[in-house]
């Protein structure tokens, strides 16, 4: 009998924190409670140019198709201003979500070429150097890093 009480209370308390409506029924009553649970009404956070940005970018990995992931990063790598914090989170989902060392190694390519290209996109293009599975374009990574000096991450916050 305490088994079966145990697993109608933990219904009861489940359905209850779930958020729905709970229809008490006590027996020899003919009295329905009914509960309601406290609502709770949250304010959103303001939406700052990363907020949105990183919701832009995580909508792009959940594309299905890697050529059209790979053209939308490209995209977003066109604009005039992309902060350091922004060129880190782009460059990790792309290394994440696509699987081509083409697409990868362009990515890395035009995030070198960005104005606003960062010591902090530095480093993480180096983190994910190993990606690539062929020498040569690590070569033409390290050939393009040479080529462009990264700039103080503060100029383009």
């Amino acid at each position: 009998m305490l088994y079966v009480t145990r697993i109608v209370v933990s219904c009861l308390l489940l359905a209850f924190l779930s958020g729905g409506c709970l229809i008490v029924s006590v027996k020899g009553s003919k009295k329905k409670e009914v509960v309601m649970p406290e609502v709770v009404v949250y304010e959103s956070a303001p939406c700052t140019a990363d907020v949105a940005f990183c919701m832009e970018v995580d909508a792009i990995a959940s594309l299905s198709m890697e050529q059209m992931r790979f053209s939308r990063y490209s995209e977003l790598l066109r604009r005039d201003y992309l902060s350091a914090p922004q060129q880190i989170y782009l460059l990790e989902s792309a290394m994440h979500h696509l699987r081509m060392d083409t697409f990868r190694l362009t990515i890395m390519q035009e995030m070198i070429d960005h104005p606003c290209f960062c010591l902090p996109a530095k480093r993480a293009i180096l983190k994910h150097l190993q990606s690539l599975t062929m020498d040569t374009m690590r070569m033409t990574i390290f050939s393009k890093l040479e080529d462009k000096e990264p700039i103080p991450h503060t100029a383009c916050e």
